[in-house]
């Protein structure tokens, strides 16, 4: 949270290395959930759906965008080249976007506790 607040003060150089930091996380809580097995396809997929993405940040952080804005009209992610690992098949994408929420806040508390107090 302190980077939000310091967000405008902050050179090009460290709202980069925020981005990364977080796109770090991201992933770490996404993959295990979600397997991205065609970037091309979610690439196309959140350009035809009209969903904002930074190119740079990655794939993970580009799902976490589309279920963000289509969790609930999404049938399924295979046709952004994506789908859920086994274990989470039964889930729906509404949930699946909260697991990852609820995973993104509990490993950004962790880090934020082990590197910034």
């Amino acid at each position: 949270m302190h980077e939000v607040v310091n967000w405008n003060s902050y050179s090009e150089h460290e709202k980069q290395a925020v981005m990364q930091r977080i796109s770090a996380l991201v992933e770490q809580v996404s993959e295990p959930i979600i397997e991205v097995y065609d970037e091309a396809a979610l690439r196309e997929g959140l350009d035809y759906q009209h969903v904002r993405f930074d190119e740079q940040a990655g794939p993970y952080v580009w799902i976490l965008e589309l279920l963000k804005v289509g969790a609930n009209s999404i049938d399924t992610l295979e046709s952004f080249g994506c789908r859920l690992r086994p274990q989470f098949e039964q889930l729906n994408l509404e949930e699946v976007r909260e697991q990852i929420n609820k995973d993104f806040y509990t490993l950004s508390e962790v880090h934020y506790q082990r590197y910034f107090q």
